[in-house]
């Protein structure tokens, strides 16, 4: 992040006067001693835990154990009901979770984006990253091997992304693709689908049996 937003949002948090703030491992490594000035500094591992783990600790450090509890158990009897509608929609097809940012070519793991549709949903990713492994970089020549049976797109608003994602939708190689062939291709926004978070796995779910349901086919 830019220094000077780093800075504009710490003199807001100053003139917020919190009684606590929460962060992880990034933000204690260049903040700690800041934020410990500004209030008393709990932080939580981002890449250590998972997102269970998180909501569980939040919610015992704001004394919400036992909704927290109750409101993974709702979350976890969602993703039953819609497993067993996901099997009838897509059956054992693979997929992919595809991301243009800053023009790079990136395919998500089982963390961020995966986490729902892979570890929850029992969807079969079209490539396993290595545990705890959130992307990694491709080529466009791996494509082919790695998109699987159905796409789920995401294109960022930067120029160097749009420029990217016009010059590949416009080329042989893509064209070719097996989701682009069969019109398995979703193009999406970011938000919910690469966040980490309860409130945008829940989000996720649905939009998930939307899109296998047939309401949201896009072929770009």
């Amino acid at each position: 992040m830019n220094p000077h937003i780093w800075q504009t949002n710490v003199e807001l948090l100053i003139q917020a006067r919190p009684d606590l703030i929460i962060c992880n491992e990034y933000e204690a490594h260049s903040l700690k001693r800041t934020l410990q000035r500004i209030a008393p500094t709990i932080v939580i591992p981002w890449k250590g835990l998972s997102w269970r783990e998180h909501f569980v600790q939040v919610a015992s450090i704001v004394g919400q154990q036992q909704n927290a509890q109750q409101w993974l158990e709702q979350y976890d009897d969602k993703v039953i009901h819609a497993k067993e509608q996901l099997t009838h929609f897509i059956g054992k097809d693979t997929v992919s979770i595809i991301h243009i940012m800053m023009g790079h070519l990136l395919i998500y793991g089982r963390r961020n984006g995966g986490a729902v549709l892979y570890n929850d949903l029992g969807v079969s990713p079209s490539h396993d990253l290595l545990p705890g492994q959130v992307y990694r970089a491709l080529d466009e020549q791996e494509l082919p091997q790695m998109v699987g049976d159905r796409m789920l797109l995401i294109v960022d608003q930067d120029s160097e992304s749009q420029q990217r994602w016009h010059k590949l939708q416009h080329t042989q190689l893509w064209q070719q693709l097996m989701p682009v062939q069969n019109q398995h291709v979703y193009l999406l926004d970011e938000m919910p689908w690469l966040d980490y978070s309860p409130y945008a796995h829940d989000q996720i779910i649905d939009e998930t049996l939307k899109l296998f349901g047939g309401t949201q086919h896009i072929n770009p």
